[in-house]
């Protein structure tokens, strides 16, 4: 869908919310409601993105961490498509534990998954063999990627991670704790037995969240980011049932500019409802109005577009 079909569709959705609901403080002025406007468009367009990529995964290069088409989620649906499945999901947990950085792009994921093109990859069937294996590679070659041109880094969201092997916080604590929380029997009956008393996709969404925060580093923003992928690409048939506000830092930050009088503090809860007829006056998904929030309270009077 082109920008201008989306900035009409939102500025119609914005003034009918206002109209049932009352004026949006946030972007009374009109500079700051087009920089709102900007970023939920380009926030849907990723969501878009996503489509894209099931309708066109790529072939099986996508899946090689030795050539430049290897993309995780690109990876992740063939992957899937050729009954991988654990693979499949193994490298949705790589894309969002490390992210896309804005300069090396995949090239963090491609090192660790395909062991700097030395060896055999780090699949999920190697790593959930031998964890300490997978622990020990990467404390013995850590200094070999940070030193890598151009310098690898973790993505936007996960900016404050690090590589570290045996730390309490690093990587290797992360990859292990993740695979603890899956289990012997693979991740598709992990879910299964976590979302099993839910009868909507929304119920299966806040069940499997709630769960998978439970990962080391994970958190708020890695669970939600974690279950929101996974319900983009079809892995689990699941839906956010609001924009999980608390914990938050920058979506929070932009509701409460975006719903706010001067001065003014709202309860979690209130903004959370509040969000909700909004959502649905734009018709978008809460994944998607959280993102815009979150990089719009960033640069509310310009708009500023944020990659990685």
């Amino acid at each position: 869908m082109t920008r201008a079909i989306l900035r009409a569709r939102f500025i119609q959705g914005l003034q009918a919310y206002e109209q049932a609901n009352g004026p949006l403080t946030g972007i009374a002025q009109p500079e700051r409601r087009a920089a709102f406007v900007e970023q939920l468009i380009d926030s849907a367009r990723r969501t878009e993105y996503f489509e894209h990529l099931l309708n066109r995964p790529g072939e099986l290069t996508v899946s090689d961490p030795t050539t430049s088409a290897f993309n995780p989620l690109r990876a992740a649906i063939v992957q899937e498509r050729l009954g991988n499945r654990d693979e499949a999901f193994w490298l949705v947990f790589l894309f969002v534990h490390f992210g896309k950085h804005r300069r090396s792009g995949w090239r963090l994921i491609a090192d660790i998954y395909g062991r700097l093109q030395a060896g055999p990859l780090w699949s999920w069937h190697a790593v959930t063999a031998d964890v300490r294996a997978f622990r020990d590679w990467l404390k013995d070659n850590v200094d070999t990627i940070k030193g890598l041109e151009p310098r690898r880094g973790f993505g936007n969201h996960r900016k404050y991670e690090s590589l570290g092997a045996w730390s309490e916080k690093g990587t290797g604590a992360v990859v292990a704790s993740y695979v603890d929380w899956v289990g012997t029997a693979g991740h598709d009956a992990r879910i299964t037995q976590i979302t099993a008393g839910s009868t909507t996709p929304a119920e299966g969404f806040d069940a499997l969240y709630d769960s998978v925060r439970t990962v080391r580093r994970f958190g708020r923003t890695g669970a939600f980011d974690y279950c929101s992928t996974l319900a983009k690409i079809g892995f689990a048939a699941i839906e956010p049932s609001a924009a999980f506000l608390a914990g938050a830092t920058g979506p929070l930050e932009g509701a409460r500019l975006l719903l706010c009088q001067p001065g003014q503090t709202l309860a979690t809860a209130t903004l959370e409802a509040l969000l909700s007829p909004l959502r649905v006056e734009l018709d978008i998904g809460f994944d998607v109005l959280e993102d815009a929030l979150c990089n719009w309270q960033k640069s509310p009077s310009e708009f500023r577009p944020f990659r990685g």
